[in-house]
């Protein structure tokens, strides 16, 4: 039966019926020809061009054979790492992935009789770890890129630089304990670092200099009140009794000579009610005008925490890898549910469920628009304190913040070093 005429309507008919997959018992690996149903089938086995390439078969079928099972291998492999990364799916799944391209490599080519063969193959070999549960074989793919075992390596190696520092510390730490318990003859105590009182530094009482009228009875201050380093005022004066008697203005003697009792203003008990009543007045007043602000104006200075890692949990990260799981999970949010390490986390997905195991470098923190939600500061000033959002430049990639604990302010926090909280 002659083909079809180029561009009628038989034409694209057999044109939309070739496009999508179809059965795989109909397709011919060594011709890459795929046939629509069983009487097609049995015409091209029968065809010339595919006797020819049975018999370069026939001469070399190890060789073919074992290529074809190398690029099967690939191509699953390949899926595995693109679609999954490292979490572990069921093996039917992923194979129901693979053969979804019309042009792929059939079971039926490869070495392996079933599929449980080939998983198992790659948990022997050590590409995959694979486990046989009550819904089937799971495989996980093991991701040996040079880049990422190196990346892993040095991670590795700083925590344990870090681990043998602190080691090194104690022992230090412990030895200047024995050397100071041997100096002491055994009761060595080692001193701790304290806080200042700040209390303590308003405490000294610095006598004022006054003048006073001859014969009074001020007492003398306790210590020196020369200010100016005055050389005369160094020595102790003599007492007033030793000093001789100063005249003074006749208008004066009955200032000298006034009684307490005519002198003294009288103070009655309404007198001292009332003056109570205006102090804690004043004291109220003074207390409703302080109230605790909106944050503190005397700032605490903050130790500029600064690490290479600023993974934390339970705060909200985006995924902004491309290539992981053929850009499925790009752009989309996780809850930080556990760390792996330093620099490796679980990541459950949030509008699906997912756990996947990422690194920091796939991941980038989420900021909040909103006025006054909670947000975790996750590496620079503060870091590991809860905090609030006060103002967000979107232009400059910067936030202020409000520490939660100490109403403290900080400014121009970039987007980096904060995420939301879950």
């Amino acid at each position: 039966m002659p083909r079809a005429e180029k561009g009628s309507l038989k034409d694209i008919a057999n044109r939309q019926k070739a496009k999508g997959l179809q059965r795989l018992r109909w397709y011919c690996q060594m011709c890459q020809k795929q046939c629509r149903d069983e009487n097609g089938f049995k015409c091209h086995l029968t065809s010339e061009s595919h006797l020819r390439q049975m018999k370069i078969f026939q001469e070399n079928s190890s060789t073919l054979m074992d290529q074809f099972s190398q690029d099967f291998e690939k191509s699953y492999l390949q899926t595995l790492k693109q679609r999954h990364s490292t979490v572990s799916v069921n093996a039917n799944n992923v194979y129901q992935e693979v053969i979804r391209e019309r042009h792929h490599i059939h079971m039926n080519s490869t070495c392996w009789a079933t599929l449980t063969d080939f998983v198992q193959y790659l948990g022997k070999t050590g590409k995959c770890v694979v486990e046989e549960t009550e819904r089937g074989w799971f495989v996980q793919y093991i991701d040996r890129d040079p880049a990422l075992m190196k990346k892993r390596e040095m991670a590795q190696r700083r925590v344990e630089s870090e681990r043998e520092q602190e080691l090194l510390f104690k022992q230090r730490l412990e030895q200047a304990r024995r050397d100071a318990a041997l100096h002491d003859g055994g009761s060595a105590t080692i001193l701790q670092p304290t806080e200042i009182d700040k209390t303590a530094l308003g405490t000294t009482k610095i006598a004022v200099p006054t003048i006073a009228a001859a014969g009074s009875t001020l007492p003398r201050p306790l210590i020196n009140t020369n200010v100016f380093g005055d050389s005369s005022d160094d020595e102790d004066e003599p007492d007033s009794t030793d000093k001789p008697q100063q005249t003074q203005p006749q208008q004066d003697a009955p200032t000298k000579k006034r009684s307490p009792t005519t002198n003294q203003p009288h103070i009655g008990s309404n007198t001292v009610k009332r003056a109570k009543h205006e102090n804690d007045q004043d004291s109220k007043k003074h207390d409703h005008n302080n109230k605790i602000p909106k944050y503190s104006q005397t700032p605490i200075p903050l130790i500029d925490k600064r690490k290479k890692y600023w993974l934390h949990l339970d705060i909200l990260v985006r995924v902004i890898n491309k290539s992981l799981a053929d850009g499925s999970y790009y752009k989309r949010k996780g809850v930080v549910t556990k760390l792996i390490d330093k620099y490796t986390a679980h990541i459950k997905m949030a509008d699906g469920g997912d756990t996947l195991q990422m690194d920091q470098d796939d991941l980038e923190t989420v900021v909040p628009t909103g006025h006054g939600e909670k947000v975790l500061i996750v590496n620079g000033r503060g870091r590991g304190h809860v905090a609030t959002i006060e103002h967000v430049d979107s232009k400059k990639y910067r936030a202020d913040l409000i520490l939660q604990e100490t109403r403290q302010l900080l400014e121009k926090v970039d987007y980096e070093d904060f995420s939301k909280l879950a």
